[in-house]
């Protein structure tokens, strides 16, 4: 039990309160959580004193940066390969837009990917949120450990090509 007081008491909570609520209910549900914490003597922090999370921007470059970590268990055939894009700092505008393309993306990516190239077991596009920072990326778990990455990248210039590349040639046109 004194271990168990002794990490509760250098707890703290943080959260997020949304959904169809007005204002007075999050005030209402902060109001009920503090008592709550407070009965069990866990405090609060004030936002100034937060750790600070640091990021640091990666340099333009024309070169691919590829992470590779090996297999814990080396008889699993199985591979994960994340293809992933920062897009820039967190705005609401950027976000917004961001998960538009996700959305227009996901199924034609499952689609190509998953079902008609038979490709994976788990295929997915999605956006991330890192310490402020936009990001896209896509996923493919699969037992096949040849060229998974090309097969991203393949969709991502075939996508675009499709989607993207007539809209400027007719507004060149123009």
């Amino acid at each position: 039990m004194n271990v168990v007081s002794s990490i509760v008491q250098n707890m703290y909570i943080e959260a997020f309160y949304h959904g169809n609520c007005d204002e007075s209910d999050a005030e209402e549900a902060v109001k009920l959580i503090t008592e709550l914490l407070n009965e069990h003597s866990i405090k609060t922090i004030p936002k100034d004193k937060l750790p600070h999370q640091y990021v640091t921007k990666a340099p333009l470059s024309t070169k691919n940066k590829m992470i590779k970590v090996p297999n814990k268990d080396k008889e699993d055939k199985n591979t994960s390969v994340e293809v992933y894009f920062q897009v820039g700092p967190d705005n609401l505008e950027q976000r917004v837009l961001l998960d538009l393309l996700v959305q227009i993306m996901y199924e034609p990516f499952y689609d190509q990917v998953r079902t008609k190239d038979q490709f994976g077991y788990s295929v997915s596009v999605s956006a991330r949120w890192t310490f402020g920072v936009m990001g896209l990326y896509f996923q493919v778990v699969t037992s096949s450990k040849t060229v998974v990455s090309n097969r991203i990248v393949v969709f991502i210039f075939y996508f675009v090509y499709i989607h993207f590349f007539p809209l400027v040639c007719h507004d060149r046109v123009k």
